[in-house]
């Protein structure tokens, strides 16, 4: 796991992944570049990525279905 911790990019691509949930990678917080390209994302649970405070570049392109949460939270 501390080798997963320091994890920069992460090319998850060409996976047929479909849903990503809340925990999804919660080791990889240093993550910089995550690709999610050209699977059959639909949903991506809201406030996922609050905890990727390093990520500068996610990929989604070509998910056609994916449905992006509004990420406001409510006071």
């Amino acid at each position: 796991l501390e080798q997963m911790s320091r994890l920069k990019y992460l090319n998850l691509s060409h996976n047929i992944i479909t849903h990503i949930r809340r925990n999804f990678l919660i080791f990889t917080q240093s993550l910089n570049i995550l690709d999610l390209s050209c699977n059959q994302i639909k949903l991506i649970d809201k406030f996922t990525l609050d905890n990727y405070i390093s990520l500068n570049f996610l990929y989604i392109y070509q998910n056609p279905s994916l449905i992006l949460p509004n990420q406001t939270r409510e006071k």
